[in-house]
């Protein structure tokens, strides 16, 4: 069963302090992660170039996700 049909049938909320707590997160991230991708591919925009364009603003903002 991969992490996509897991995530489709788990539909409840597992504790942080559970031993299945990653892996319905990452279970919670492919969901997301498809959706986008789905909504990406409709809307007929190009993704290389999206890519480039979020590579680029990362470039120059390269300290914006270091704080701790």
């Amino acid at each position: 069963m991969s992490l996509f049909q897991q995530s489709e049938v788990q539909k409840t909320k597992v504790a942080p302090s559970s031993d299945e707590y990653v892996l319905d997160q990452l279970c919670v991230c492919e969901d997301k992660l498809l959706k986008l991708m789905e909504e990406l591919e409709s809307s007929g925009k190009d993704v290389e170039q999206l890519m480039r364009q979020m590579e680029a603003e990362e470039v120059m903002r390269p300290f914006a996700f270091t704080r701790l």
